[in-house]
Formats: structure tokens, C-alpha cells, sequence
């Protein structure tokens, strides 16, 4: 929204949007893509808290899956209280995660980011998208592998989480439960080479720093190594045996330009 103030327009931000009964899938990602999982730990936490909002605000969790920088939600809200719930658990896991590791200032970028849903053909795509996340970007070889998500629970594999919900997840492919969970896998399968091929796509750290040999040439390699190929910043500091604390530097001082980020279906 541009507002006329003066002589100057100023891009203002368009409200949040509070309805009930809403369909939303939200992501948001580290500061600068930095991780916010650092262990397995953290992702606890962040689950429990996860749990407890959405019995607060009477959510519906229909997917999840954390990553290290960056997390999935697909959320119904039916009473509202989208903005609410998600001021709670950005704002304690920030307090939590600059406490237990000595930092101060942001940990998540900006605002989260919570487009609707509209279409069941919308919300069975996110599904997938939800439980191949880890699988494109080069973590696992399936995403029954992936420990942070909800695709096992939704495939039968393991228990349900208490917070996650089934209904329209299972309701989707049958009333069934065990054809549901099977329907749900092959349907998730069917992008699963393509989800590979990507993965397979990014180059190793050895390639894209064997042409290095200046400063300013290796600080664009952090950066497209991070920020293209999405390799943790843990990864790139044991790699070129320097500083998670270096690499985070070196993040931090590249154009926003170079750091766009999007989620696409």
C-alpha cells in the first residue's frame, strides 16, 4: 500500500489478515538465511511451543517440517488469531535461541509470511511440497528419513504428534485411514525423482570454492553457497575451517539483492 506523505510516497505495509475459519501457509526463515536449528534440541522446543499455541488459539495443524533455516506450517486458524499466535512463538523461540547461544537481535527474518489457501488442489500441492522439502534441498533421499516433518505421522510410519491434525490431510485422499496413509505416500512419491534431481543439482562445497582465490571471490562463494545451494553456514565453516561466527559475518555484509527467497510450488 503507498501512502502520499508530503511530497514522498512511503511503502506501507498491508494489514494482517484475521479471518477465521482460514486456510495459511506460513513460512519464515532465518535472518539472512542463517540457521535456526542448530541442534536437535532446538526443534524440540520448537515443536512443544509449536503445540502449546495451537491449543491456545485453537489452531489446526494439518503439516509441518523444520528445517535449519527455515520452517513450514499449514495452519487453519478457526477462531482467528493467526498474527496472536505467531507474535508468541517467533518471539519466544527469538528469546530462547539468543539466550541459550549468547546473541542478541534477530533471529527470524522480518515478517513471517502466511498466504491463503484456497483451493483444495492448493492445499493437497503443499502436502507434498511440505514433506519433500528436506529431499530437494539435499538433507535426505526420502522424506520418511526426515525426522523434523510430519510425513511419517501422516504415512503411518510412527504415532501422531497430539497437535497434528489428520482429517482433511487423510480426508482428502480417502475415509479410510490405511488407504489414506497410502494414498498420501504414493502421492508424495510421484514428485519424489524430481525432488532428487534437484538435490542432486547443487554442486559440492569443493566446487564452488575452487576458484577462489581472493577475498572478495570467496565471499561470494559463502554467499552462493548459502544462499543458491543452501548449505548451512556450519557446513561452509567446516569446510573452509574457519567460524560459524566469520561465515554469518560475511553473510550478513552481502546485498540483500543477492539473498531473495522464495518458496515455489
Amino acid at each position: 500500500m503507498l501512502v502520499l506523505l508530503g511530497h514522498n510516497i512511503v511503502q506501507m505495509r498491508q494489514p494482517r489478515l484475521q479471518a477465521s475459519d482460514a486456510l495459511h501457509h506460513v513460512f519464515t526463515r532465518g535472518n539472512n538465511k542463517q540457521t535456526i536449528f542448530r541442534e536437535a534440541g532446538d526443534k524440540v522446543y520448537f515443536l512443544n511451543l509449536l503445540s502449546s499455541v495451537i491449543t491456545k488459539y485453537d489452531w489446526v495443524c494439518h503439516s509441518y517440517c523444520l528445517m535449519d533455516n527455515h520452517y513450514h506450517l499449514l495452519l487453519e486458524t478457526p477462531s482467528g488469531f493467526l498474527s496472536e499466535g505467531m507474535h508468541v512463538i517467533n518471539g519466544a523461540y527469538t528469546t530462547k535461541f539468543n539466550s541459550k547461544y549468547g546473541c542478541s537481535g534477530h533471529v527470524l527474518q522480518g515478517r513471517y509470511h502466511s498466504p491463503l489457501v484456497e483451493q483444495e488442489s492448493h492445499f493437497l500441492e503443499l502436502l507434498r511440497y511440505i514433506a519433500l522439502n528436506p529431499v530437494k534441498d539435499g538433507f535426505v533421499l526420502h522424506p520418511e528419513d526426515w525426522r523434523w516433518s510430519c510425513y511419517r505421522a501422516l504415512a503411518g510410519i510412527e504415532p501422531l504428534p497430539a497437535f497434528l491434525s489428520t482429517q482433511r490431510a487423510h480426508g482428502v485422499f480417502d475415509q479410510d485411514t490405511t488407504n489414506a496413509r497410502r494414498l498420501y505416500s504414493d502421492f508424495v512419491f510421484e514428485r519424489l525423482p524430481e525432488a532428487l534431481e534437484r538435490a542432486r543439482g547443487r554442486p559440492s562445497l569443493s566446487m564452488i570454492f575452487e576458484c577462489c582465490q581472493d577475498t572478495d571471490r570467496s565471499a561470494a562463494a559463502i554467499v552462493t553457497a548459502y544462499a543458491k545451494h543452501r548449505y548451512s553456514m556450519t557446513e561452509i565453516a567446516r569446510y573452509l575451517r574457519i567460524s560459524c561466527a566469520t561465515v554469518s559475518r560475511v553473510i550478513s555484509k552481502a546485498d540483500q539483492a543477492d539473498l531473495d527467497w522464495e518458496f515455489r510450488i
